[in-house]
């Protein structure tokens, strides 16, 4: 290579590292104070650097909570003190008492002034859950994060006894009835009442009392951590202090009844506990107890298998034994028909068209045998004319199936869906009476109140009874004949009205009101 060409790259050379040197040193560099966890430095920095870009250089690592003064994406070009502000958070519970509540309840089964606490009291738990934030280990802000009750509060509830409205009426067998969750009963006069059982948790789903009055079987609540939605009792209805019987079964809901001529045995079906509406599953099964004389299970005897229960079979099946406990008829939402025990299967008699509810419920008919075990009397569902959607038609009729010949027949149209007809014991077969309830709104039966009616077992000499012209409808609940007098006494009825019990005579078509409180869910009269 010639002399003067190496001069000119040496030259070029020198003055490219003379321009390089003078950028570096064209950019500002100045100091920052720089605070975090604790302690304070000075560095250098070039102008033009985020403080992001210092804390990464300074090895110095942001937490998700953690902020910076000024914020990290700050362009620096003087000097500045940057704080790393260290953010921690944590969650505390705590659990306070929730105060319960006192509740006093009128009841004319006790004496006037007389007291009764039927529930004691019992305060519940609420668990808070606190958000507590802390900048550089100084706590800063405490914030309800979530609550919850692990422990819901028991009411206490006391009974206070007023006046009876009426005067004692005298009565033939006993009388049982629900209030508030207890159990009383009236034996002689409805001025005779008396405690049965004061635990306030009886549901109502199963209150039966046996043929001759001795006994009283019944459902209870269970515990929500019982995984339970009730179990089953029995309890002795002579006067004394009487303890009640655990059978040892649970998830009753429906048909749990005693069996006519079957002395101390019962049956019943039962469900699973669900989280979903309507609360349970139901296995349409059937369960035949007997029990000893001291009320002890003695023997246990599954009939039917857990099944499907067809269309809409999830809400359960309906049983109801004959006058005679030889004849087991069901109804399901799709059906009704008699249990063929050799078979250990169900045999339909009627197709009833089921009706949709749109919601979580289903619609079961109705049953009820003559005296003569002869006649089922039972409602039943229609579809209308042009109805486009037929399990939705507003029409249930009253008919009678004629057992023995498995025949029908149409007796009183538009009774509605709750008519519930109740035949006639023993009084008289020969011109035995049927009662059923009218609603008031047939096309809206689901939510309509109804009137209480009679007729002849043939459907003959209908007419409403109760209650009285002008005065509001009943809700459709469950009316109860009189046992048979030895008196020969012609049949009273027992029936509830705004949650009070009245009596009603069939011969003079007088009505008494016996109660008050509007407290009474459920009877039974043996």
């Amino acid at each position: 290579m010639k002399k003067g060409s190496l001069l000119a790259i040496l030259l070029a050379c020198s003055l490219l590292l003379g321009c390089t040197a003078n950028s570096k040193s064209s950019i500002p560099v100045f100091s920052v104070q720089l605070k975090t966890d604790g302690k304070e430095t000075t560095i250098q920095v070039s102008a033009g650097q985020t403080i992001q870009q210092v804390l990464s250089d300074n090895g110095i690592i942001l937490n998700n909570l953690d902020r910076v003064e000024p914020p990290s994406y700050s362009v620096l070009n003087e000097t500045t003190t940057i704080q790393v502000i260290r953010v921690t958070e944590k969650f505390e519970s705590l659990e306070s008492s929730i105060p319960f509540e006192r509740q006093t309840m009128q009841n004319e089964s006790l004496k006037q002034g007389q007291t009764l606490l039927i529930q004691a009291g019992e305060n519940g738990t609420l668990q808070t859950t606190y958000r507590i934030v802390s900048e550089d280990g100084i706590e800063t802000s405490r914030t309800v994060f979530s609550q919850a009750i692990t422990k819901s509060e028991i009411p206490e509830i006391t009974m206070i006894g007023v006046q009876a409205i009426s005067n004692p009426v005298i009565i033939h067998g006993k009388l049982a009835y629900i209030i508030a969750g207890n159990a009383w009963i009236m034996e002689g006069t409805t001025g005779n009442r008396r405690s049965l059982l004061t635990t306030g948790d009886l549901d109502g789903y199963v209150f039966s009392l046996s043929l001759d009055g001795q006994w009283l079987l019944f459902s209870r609540r269970s515990a929500t951590t019982d995984q339970k939605i009730n179990t089953l009792w029995l309890i002795k209805t002579t006067e004394g202090t009487n303890k009640p019987i655990d059978l040892n079964i649970s998830n009753v809901i429906r048909s749990a009844q005693w069996i006519p001529g079957h002395e101390l045995t019962f049956s019943y079906t039962t469900v699973e506990p669900r989280s979903s509406a309507p609360g349970w599953q139901a296995n349409n099964d059937l369960w035949i107890v007997t029990i000893n004389p001291d009320g002890t299970p003695a023997k246990k005897e599954q009939i039917l298998d857990s099944n499907s229960g067809g269309l809409y079979g999830w809400w359960g099946i309906q049983y109801l034994w004959s006058p005679n406990g030889q004849i087991l008829a069901y109804s399901l939402p799709d059906q009704i028909g008699v249990v063929d025990f050799t078979g250990k299967k169900l045999q339909s008699l009627v197709s009833i068209l089921p009706y949709n509810s749109h919601g979580d419920w289903a619609w079961l008919p109705s049953l009820s045998w003559s005296a003569d075990n002869s006649i089922l009397y039972f409602v039943n569902h229609l579809p209308s004319e042009n109805e486009s959607d037929p399990e939705s038609s507003p029409i249930f009729h009253l008919y009678a199936e004629l057992v023995s010949s498995q025949k029908n027949m149409k007796l009183v149209d538009n009774v509605g869906m709750f008519s519930m007809p109740s035949a006639e014991n023993q009084f008289n077969l020969l011109h035995a009476s049927v009662l059923y309830f009218k609603a008031i709104f047939p096309d809206q039966s689901a939510t309509s109140r109804y009137h209480l009616a009679i007729m002849n077992q043939d459907g003959s000499n209908q007419k409403e009874i109760f209650p009285a012209e002008g005065l509001e409808g009943l809700e459709p609940k469950s009316v109860v004949w009189s046992p048979i007098g030895t008196d020969g006494s012609l049949p009273v009825l027992a029936l509830l009205y705004k949650g009070n019990l009245w009596l009603f005579d069939i011969n003079s078509g007088g009505s008494t009101q016996i109660t008050g409180d509007g407290l009474i869910s459920v009877m039974d009269w043996k």
